[in-house]
């Protein structure tokens, strides 16, 4: 549950001019962690291979992980710095894993009627594995809560899609725990990164298609608002427009769409 902590310990290494190690030993030992303990899969129909971060707590008697498959918009930061790190310290192996965390929060802002990602959710997913088959029945399973491999009763099943068809669930959605937008900067920002990197024009594409989104349906006679429910395309907006909209989100749709000489990454840290 926190961002910025991780991603500064590559962007501190880079603004120092990699005078220091200990910001590249830190990066390298917590990014081992993360990859060890919390990515998972998201389970989708269509076959994606697309990553999320989780979140993890450790019984405190037993010492037994205790994994969250949850997402959130806040974590759309880890596929920029993992795509930084990878260029920074020469791990070539974590740019698909960035890769794949940055195509995990595209299609989460793909996978909602306004086109855009909510703050929270939960995801069927699959941990410690490099596929994730969609299955009905884990879904329907992990929406009640039923233990892993068991059949799931008739009653069971009917209940768990009058809960589906109540919280408007798609596939694999677990719970829109928060579905609200507050135009935040993490997701833009980690396609940007990753555009630059790669060069992919996809990557744009995907900006321009969430851009217009936000544009959609967040503008207001005076700026732009944040959004109650991201799954209702007649949502109510709310009276906020945080700093960072101007601060961030809209500095990383300007750039991705700049000559990469505007604002080289090899010359600046943002």
């Amino acid at each position: 549950m926190a961002d910025s902590a991780y991603e500064y310990l590559v962007k501190e290494y880079l603004l120092l001019r990699a005078q220091s190690d200990q910001y590249r030993e830190m990066y390298i030992s917590a990014m081992e962690g993360i990859k060890k303990h919390l990515l998972f899969h998201g389970m989708t129909k269509d076959k994606e291979d697309i990553l999320f971060a989780g979140n993890i707590q450790f019984d405190s008697e037993s010492g037994d992980e205790i994994f969250e498959y949850q997402t959130e918009h806040l974590k759309c930061f880890l596929g920029g710095m993992v795509a930084l790190g990878s260029r920074a310290f020469g791990r070539s192996d974590d740019l698909p894993v960035a890769q794949k965390l940055v195509n995990g929060c595209i299609w989460a802002y793909d996978l909602m009627p306004t086109g855009i990602m909510p703050e929270t959710l939960y995801i069927s997913g699959c941990r410690n594995s490099d596929r994730c088959e969609w299955e009905e029945e884990k879904w329907f399973r992990d929406i009640f809560g039923w233990p892993d491999g068991a059949q799931l009763p008739m009653n069971v099943r009917e209940a768990t899609k009058l809960i589906i068809q109540h919280n408007r669930l798609q596939p694999p959605i677990l719970e829109v725990a928060n579905p609200g937008y507050r135009l935040r900067p993490e997701a833009i920002e980690s396609i940007f990164i990753m555009y630059r990197i790669t060069g992919d024009k996809s990557l744009q594409d995907a900006a321009w298609k969430i851009f217009q989104n936000i544009e959609k349906y967040t503008k207001v006679e005076y700026g732009y608002a944040a959004l109650n429910d991201t799954r209702d395309v007649r949502t109510a907006k709310l009276d906020i427009m945080e700093s960072f909209w101007l601060a961030e989100t809209l500095k990383y749709f300007y750039l991705i769409f700049s000559e990469p000489e505007l604002i080289s990454l090899d010359d600046y840290v943002l």
